[in-house]
């Protein structure tokens, strides 16, 4: 009966986005739009090396600057890491910086304006280190390594793909390889009449979304920690929060948001580690929004992929 009644109701019939209406009108609402009492405004220092050592980090400019309620350094935020597959990334960076845009300090103040000119204030002496632009360039034996330390697999994340998973392979800044075979592919080419190898490039593609990342935290009286995120996985962001600052994951409520676009983006937690310890410090709710050229830099766009495909083809083809 169930089946039934759909014919002629749905299936083969245009469907309408059930949040296409609201985006269109305005009445969608995006973790940007979510205001509460009290609550200031969180900004990152982001390096603009590619690869550089930290020597000196001076923030007492930016915390005597009038409205300035919160400055973070590496120093201040746990020594934990976090990321998606694997545990590269740091909350804040701690004695070297490996990306153009990676977050080496933190400011909450009153209005972004005032967090803005308190950044200005922050003085970093860097020490540039060699760095690698590519995934060919970071493979050969002398590139520089660029995560001297072990890093973690996120638990479960092999779990996620097919074929063969080595971790660890003695590739340099290769933390796992896989291998699919399908058939014998050993004996079809041998006997091919033809084989070709062709390589491929794509340039790194920023997505366009029509929000920003966002993050808003806010730390109650009682611990719990409510979050509103421009992410389109709230269980798995959440599983991926608590890991990092040390709080169970009943103790994290992440509230429902519009996700304004996505397109395999919106995963990462980005800001909301530093939003979260700026909260903490000044015991105010912060927002973070990355502007334009934090998105362009730092806003996990797709990276650019190189692809060497061997083909074989036999008189039938």
């Amino acid at each position: 009966m169930a089946e039934a009644s759909l014919v002629g109701k749905a299936v083969g019939q245009p469907v309408k986005r059930v949040d296409g209406v609201a985006k269109v009108t305005g009445r969608a609402r995006y973790a940007g739009d979510f205001d509460l009492p009290g609550m200031i405004f969180g900004r990152c220092l982001r390096s603009p090396h590619p690869s550089a050592r930290i020597l000196s980090i001076d923030v007492e400019k930016a915390k005597a600057l009038p409205g300035v309620r919160a400055v973070l350094t590496g120093a201040d935020v746990p020594d934990v890491r976090y990321g998606r597959m694997c545990k590269d990334v740091t909350i804040l960076a701690k004695g070297v910086a490996r990306f153009v845009g990676e977050k080496v300090a933190a400011v909450a103040a009153d209005s972004v304006e005032i967090a803005e000119a308190a950044l200005e204030l922050i003085e970093v002496e860097y020490q540039a280190l060699p760095a690698v632009f590519t995934a060919e360039e970071a493979m050969q034996p002398k590139a520089p390594i660029i995560h001297p330390e072990t890093v973690e697999g996120f638990p479960g994340a092999a779990a996620r793909v097919h074929g063969k998973l080595a971790m660890y392979p003695p590739i340099p800044n290769v933390i796992s390889q896989l291998t699919e075979e399908i058939g014998d592919v050993a004996s079809a080419f041998a006997g091919a009449h033809k084989v070709f190898e062709h390589s491929f490039a794509v340039p790194s593609v920023h997505q366009g979304y029509i929000e920003p990342h966002t993050c808003l935290v806010s730390v109650g009286a009682d611990g719990l920690v409510d979050v509103w995120i421009a992410n389109k996985g709230p269980h798995i962001a959440r599983m991926h929060m608590a890991a990092a600052i040390g709080v169970p994951e009943d103790r994290l409520r992440f509230n429902p948001v519009t996700i304004g676009a996505d397109f395999g983006r919106k995963g990462s937690l980005m800001d909301a580690l530093p939003c979260y310890h700026l909260a903490i410090a000044a015991r105010r709710p912060v927002k973070m929004v990355m502007n334009s050229f934090e998105e362009l830099t730092a806003g996990n766009p797709l990276h650019s992929p190189r692809i060497t495909m061997p083909s074989a083809i036999d008189l039938d083809a």
